[in-house]
């Protein structure tokens, strides 16, 4: 269960990534100068803004076509679970959000930056989810990689104690705000996950460039 989900989240980042990769090469910035201030098209906002800026409209975008291919192969089609596609724009609206200008913000932001961005993540999916619960218990498992609160019902009732299955039934929507729970965890972890992916990448990609330019001199 954790390698398909981790395969599925995988594939959520990796979409969210590689909108966020194409805000550079659309403001025609050279490749290494994507962290500075090189001379590109004139605007308002400073170059770096305004490139953070577009990486967040096309992450969440791209995260928005992801998650309705994960929500596909989960066999969730999109015509019969409308909000699938809305829910997942806004849930890749909190996440770029929370890695806005990563990897160029920092390795080592502040607490503050960091409880803004985790929290940011945390309350775009925690939204979705209680959307989906309010919308009706059918469209329940809002994310493609989340759990709904009937899962959690079902997992739960296994346990036949008569004092528990009162419980349960007294206090049915608890397992509703579990999922909720469910699906602010996801938002973090996706954060911390990606960022993590998107700092190893520039180190890298920072590491080749130094190797090319020293074989060019």
């Amino acid at each position: 269960m954790f390698g398909i989900f981790f395969f599925y989240a995988a594939i959520l980042g990796a979409a969210l990534s590689s909108g966020m990769a194409l805000a550079g090469p659309l403001l025609l910035r050279p490749p290494r100068e994507m962290g500075e201030t090189p001379h590109t098209r004139q605007a308002s906002w400073p170059p770096d803004r305004l490139m953070a800026a577009l990486a967040a409209v096309l992450g969440t975008l791209f995260f928005g076509f992801g998650h309705i291919l994960v929500a596909g192969l989960h066999g969730i089609h999109p015509s019969k679970v409308p909000l699938i596609g809305l829910m997942g724009l806004v849930a890749g609206l909190g996440l770029s959000l929370a890695l806005y200008a990563q990897p160029w913000a920092g390795r080592r932001p502040s607490i503050g930056h960091w409880l803004l961005r985790l929290g940011a993540a945390a309350l775009a999916f925690g939204v979705t989810q209680w959307i989906f619960i309010r919308a009706g218990n059918k469209w329940s498992n809002t994310l493609a990689i989340g759990w709904s609160g009937s899962f959690y019902s079902d997992e739960f009732s296994r346990y036949t104690m008569e004092r528990w299955q009162q419980l349960m039934e007294r206090h049915s929507q608890w397992f509703d705000y579990l999922a909720i729970f469910d699906a602010i965890l996801e938002g973090i972890v996706l954060t911390i996950g990606i960022t993590a992916g998107l700092l190893l990448a520039a180190r890298l990609l920072d590491r080749w460039h130094t190797l090319v330019n020293r074989v060019g001199d």
